[in-house]
């Protein structure tokens, strides 16, 4: 399971690469998200560790997050 946690990671990392370069709009994001949760579910039969969802909910809030207003 290791090598699949791993996998996520550097998955999620590449997400965020993407999404401060703005090459992903939220609703891409969140197909890209969702993909990578039930990936991960369908091949470990477990859900995420907490710091995987943490880093996954701050893509998706990356807009309310990263505003200076």
């Amino acid at each position: 399971m290791a090598d699949y946690k791993t996998q996520l990671h550097e998955d999620i990392t590449q997400l965020q690469a993407d999404t401060k370069r703005g090459e992903l709009p939220r609703e891409v994001r969140m197909g890209k998200i969702n993909t990578l949760i039930e990936d991960y579910f369908g091949k470990t039969g477990e859900m995420p560790d907490g710091i995987a969802l943490e880093r996954l909910s701050d893509l998706i809030l990356y807009e309310e997050l990263t505003d200076d207003d």
